[in-house]
C-alpha cells in the first residue's frame, strides 16, 4: 500500500530512477517507515526488484542518519532479508 500511495506522488517512472549521494542509492523514506509498520520484507524486496539490486541493496535514508537496508533489517529481525541483502552484495 505505501509503494503504491508513494508512486501516485511522485510517479511510477521514479522507481527506476536511482538517486545517489556520496556513491550511494538514496533509501526512499517509505522503505523505512515499513520497517516500523511490519510489512517490511515485502516492500523491500518489491523495491530493490524495481532496479538494480547490486546498487539498491547498499542504499541509504539520508533523512534516518543514512541507516541502511541491513541495519533496518536487522532492527526488525528479518534473519531471511539480511541474508538476501549479504548475499547481493549488502
Amino acid at each position: 500500500r505505501k509503494v503504491k500511495q508513494f508512486e501516485a506522488e511522485y510517479g511510477e517512472d521514479w522507481e527506476g530512477t536511482a538517486i545517489e549521494y556520496d556513491g550511494y542509492v538514496n533509501l526512499p523514506f517509505y522503505v523505512f517507515e515499513a520497517a516500523k509498520g511490519g510489512n517490511f520484507r515485502t516492500t523491500t524486496l518489491q523495491w530493490l526488484g524495481k532496479g538494480n539490486i547490486k546498487d539498491r541493496v547498499n542504499a541509504k535514508c539520508e533523512s534516518i542518519g543514512n541507516a541502511g537496508l541491513l541495519l533496518l533489517a536487522a532492527d526488525a529481525k528479518e534473519n531471511d532479508l539480511m541474508t538476501f541483502l549479504l548475499l547481493n552484495g549488502a
